[in-house]
């Protein structure tokens, strides 16, 4: 078991940096929300919507 612990690291940082870019591209690219991708469309209902 300790050995699956920097594959377990590796892999998370990996996967958050490919969904990191999956969100930023798209949000910097589609400026009319017809053409939103769903997790930029879902972060601006959230920040829209939000009370704080």
């Amino acid at each position: 078991m300790p050995l699956c612990k920097p594959v377990t690291v590796s892999a998370s940082l990996l996967v958050f940096i490919f969904s990191w870019e999956s969100f930023m591209w798209p949000l910097i690219v589609t400026q009319s929300k017809e053409y939103k991708v769903l997790q930029v469309a879902m972060g601006d209902f959230v920040t829209e919507h939000a009370t704080f």
